[in-house]
């Protein structure tokens, strides 16, 4: 049966947004039906840690010391304050109106007011990055329903309103309103200060040439990250700690086991492993060594390659689904609601709609990130201690968002490779014409 409705969509938008409100109908019929599939896995520990990560790092700025600092002991090593310190500037402005309770019913309140609130101005801006009419509603809604923008909710992620924020950068580095696109660069500047990453998208604006714009947005990103230590118990006595708990973040995050992107799932998978009895004793183990010894390296080549593919001449969507491609699969820590990243980048690709083999590709990557839909898999079967953390979803989801880094990794060297061949040939021609 036709929708009314698609018929204002072309072809690989509505195939999207077919499928997507199918996984989406279907996720809920099998959660209203007992649960069916384990769908609350959407969520860690099924919802078991509610709004978690607001409400613990509203405890960690509490005092104003998230990084641990005291002038007569040395410093331990946290691994769970690893954020810039505007976050926890934030984050204590909620511990005050919230009564400085995090276990009361008003602290829960303020925090999903606030991610709804976030929510809200998500729904707008993606509805406006795709049309300034009806028809943008119903792909900003489904990216609101998504897998990754429904887990950043349950867990009070900062991501969520990270996002907002890029999204506005996004709609309106371009803009001829000169306020709004002033905005837009100060919009970027705190999101790279309340997750340091999403800095990259401005490297737009490099590759646009806009060298003031530019400037402007490097004073601004510097102010954010580093006035707000003045605001901390010990000031710009942090920033060593900070490096400390980074540290630390990443020796903790790097074999434990959890739902995630990049090759780090897979070795902290194959730590843990025992069924394969043919196999000689620590092979799986000596592989999750070598994968830890090599990856990182390739990760970085490979972010150098997305990079590169913001300096080649394709459409805008390309660009920015190369730097998010970074920012999802990059970092050690890339928990599953850092695929929020990708909402923006799949509003732009559908706006562009050109339907060639790459986009219907990118199309089929798209959907198998952000379905709701869980399929269970039997982890205990194969050696894994904790299966409740994992199902099928999460890991074609994992290699799915790692396809989309490599594509666009070999996009921008092919296009490096090309510029470089240009570069070379133009002198040879020059003397053949002498």
């Amino acid at each position: 049966m036709k929708i009314p409705i698609m018929n204002a969509y072309s072809r690989i938008q509505r195939i999207f947004l077919s499928c997507m409100i199918l996984c989406i109908c279907l996720f809920c019929i099998l959660l209203v039906c007992g649960n069916t599939g384990n769908q609350t896995e959407i969520v860690l520990f099924s919802g078991r840690q509610f709004q978690e990560d607001t409400l613990n790092t509203e405890l960690y700025a509490a005092e104003m010391n998230p990084y641990g600092y005291s002038p007569d002991e040395a410093h331990i090593p946290f691994p769970h304050a690893n954020y810039l310190p505007l976050a926890y500037c934030f984050y204590h402005f909620l511990f005050r109106i919230s009564g400085q309770d995090i276990s009361s019913a008003q602290a829960m309140s303020i925090s999903v007011g606030w991610m709804l609130l976030s929510s809200v101005l998500l729904l707008v801006l993606l509805k406006a990055m795709f049309s300034r009419d009806r028809r943008g509603w119903v792909p900003a809604l489904v990216c609101i329903l998504s897998a990754p923008s429904v887990f950043a909710f349950e867990r009070g992620n900062l991501i969520y309103f990270t996002v907002v924020l890029i999204a506005f950068f996004l709609l309106y580095y371009r803009s001829e309103n000169l306020l709004l696109r002033e905005f837009a660069f100060l919009a970027l500047s705190v999101a790279a200060a309340l997750k340091i990453f999403p800095a990259l998208f401005g490297l737009l604006l490099l590759s646009e040439r806009r060298w003031r714009e530019a400037f402007r947005l490097i004073l601004y990103g510097i102010l954010f990250a580093f006035i707000p230590f003045l605001f901390i118990k010990g000031g710009f006595k942090n920033l060593p700690l900070l490096f400390d708990n980074v540290k630390a973040h990443t020796a903790f995050y790097g074999r434990y086991i959890y739902p995630r992107f990049g090759f780090r799932l897979f070795s902290s998978l194959l730590y843990s492993l025992h069924w394969i009895q043919p196999l000689p004793e620590n092979t799986l183990w000596k592989i999750a060594e070598k994968m830890e010894s090599v990856f990182p390296f390739l990760d970085l080549v490979f972010s150098a390659g997305c990079i590169c593919c913001l300096f080649s001449d394709v459409p805008e969507w390309k660009k920015t689904a190369a730097v998010a491609a970074v920012l999802v699969n990059y970092p050690v820590n890339s928990g599953l609601y850092t695929a929020m990243y990708y909402l923006p980048v799949v509003i732009l690709f559908l706006k562009d709609s050109s339907e060639s083999r790459l986009n219907y590709c990118m199309l089929i990557l798209f959907l198998f990130i952000l379905s709701p839909l869980q399929i269970p898999f039997p982890y205990s079967s194969i050696g894994i201690q904790d299966p409740d953390l994992f199902n099928l979803t999460n890991l074609y989801q994992n290699i799915s968002s790692y396809a989309i880094f490599l594509i666009f990794a070999f996009i921008g060297f092919s296009s490096a490779v090309k510029c470089l061949r240009c570069f070379i040939g133009r002198p040879q021609e020059g003397r053949a014409g002498l």
